[in-house]
């Protein structure tokens, strides 16, 4: 991990979990990782968009972003848009939010 100028944690590709393999079972892990990180990345979003609210700061360097696009494409490519469930359902356990309070919210 790096500093931004203000001296912000910036991350770096050493920080963004590789993909182990393309299954859901993987695909899973890798966004319970990020969302841990505090990344709260969407599968559409540029990576490079990522920025410290307090400062605007970006939140991740070229290599971070990178490393990002591909595990992101990487699962395009064998989940689909299951990558939108998956993420989402990581995120709510990230949150401690239950897979049935948020089916209830959303109703």
């Amino acid at each position: 991990m790096t500093t931004t100028p203000k001296g912000a944690p910036m991350y770096s590709a050493d920080d963004i979990p590789l993909l182990a393999c393309p299954t859901p079972e993987a695909a899973r892990q890798w966004w319970s990782e990020i969302f841990k990180l505090g990344l709260n990345h969407h599968p559409d979003d540029d990576p490079a968009h990522l920025v410290r609210i307090d400062s605007g700061e970006p939140m991740l360097d070229s290599g971070a972003c990178r490393r990002m696009r591909d595990a992101v494409s990487e699962m395009f490519d064998f989940l689909g848009d299951d990558i939108y469930r998956i993420g989402h359902e990581e995120l709510i356990k990230t949150l401690g939010i239950t897979l049935e309070a948020a089916a209830y919210a959303s109703d």
